[in-house]
């Protein structure tokens, strides 16, 4: 599923890229490279696995995570941090607003403690928890809207790939590690404000999903991530 978005959201992109090269230039101004950084929490998202675990080397390899082929085990995140480190270009005005593309690195833990449903056919009872880390880049597109008293909204959309490590443990039955690489697509909308005359502070809400193919198991990880940075021009 998570393959499926990632490539229509990679013709999405393209398609922003080339309505770039022919936007009439008369409306443009000089571009500029930036950087950036922010801080955040995922304030909200869940992790969903079934399968079976395999060639984990633990002793979960042949137990079954969720109640059958097709159903999942779940749970909610905990409030989590997340950093991210921008290195961008400013394509300059256009006609409507501005374009930007920019380059990624970001850091996201995200925990859960109840994370629910069975496993190897019985009920997890207490529940178990399985925490997060993820680590990648990613490339992105955004289109500023036109600004208003020092105030510019802005939306985007980003692709790319990413070290997931998982750790599930398990009350009374002991714990597994399921790590990986996935590729991961977010995309959201925020704000720049004018602070100073070389300074934007930029707030930002933005949806990242990973899907994760390994151990055995099939895991779709969503996060709802809410940040505050700052930009710089170069």
């Amino acid at each position: 599923m998570t393959n499926s978005i990632v490539k229509r959201s990679t013709l999405l992109i393209a398609t922003t890229m080339i309505g770039l090269s022919i936007t009439p230039t008369q409306a443009q101004e000089k571009g500029d490279f930036y950087v950036g950084g922010g801080l955040g929490f995922v304030v909200a998202g869940n992790t969903r696995a079934d399968g079976v675990f395999s060639s984990t080397g633990s002793t979960f390899d042949g137990q079954r995570l969720g109640p059958e082929p097709g159903e999942t085990a779940s749970g909610k995140f905990n409030i989590s941090p997340t950093f991210s480190v921008t290195v961008g270009y400013d394509l300059g005005k256009r006609r409507f607003g501005r374009f930007r593309v920019e380059g990624e690195v970001f850091h996201q833990k995200a925990d859960t403690d109840s994370y629910t449903g069975l496993l190897d056919g019985s009920q997890l009872n207490p529940a178990g928890t399985v925490n997060t880390t993820m680590v990648g880049i990613a490339v992105n597109a955004l289109y500023d809207l036109p600004e208003f008293a020092g105030i510019t909204p802005y939306v985007f959309l980003g692709l790319g790939r990413a070290q997931v490590d998982t750790n599930y443990d398990f009350p009374g039955r002991g714990g597994v590690d399921v790590d990986g690489r996935s590729e991961i697509i977010q995309g959201g909308f925020g704000t720049s404000i004018a602070f100073k005359e070389r300074m934007d502070i930029d707030l930002k809400y933005r949806f990242r999903r990973a899907g994760l193919n390994e151990g055995g198991l099939d895991t779709d990880i969503d996060a709802h991530i809410l940040e505050v940075g700052i930009r710089y021009p170069l």
